[in-house]
């Protein structure tokens, strides 16, 4: 993923990046992990439970 500050700095040509859209970047980044974290648990457990049974 192109962290939106790049394509905002290539466009503007500045380097200066608003923080906040440093903050909503990692925040979609890590909201995007934890989801698949938990998914990949979910599915783990679920499989582990149909064995079990």
């Amino acid at each position: 993923m192109i962290p939106y500050c790049m394509v905002i700095g290539m466009s503007t040509k500045s380097n200066s990046c608003p923080w906040t859209l440093w903050a909503v970047h990692a925040y979609a980044t890590l909201s995007t992990d934890l989801a698949s974290s938990i998914l990949k648990v979910n599915t783990l457990s679920t499989y582990l439970g149909t064995l079990a049974s």
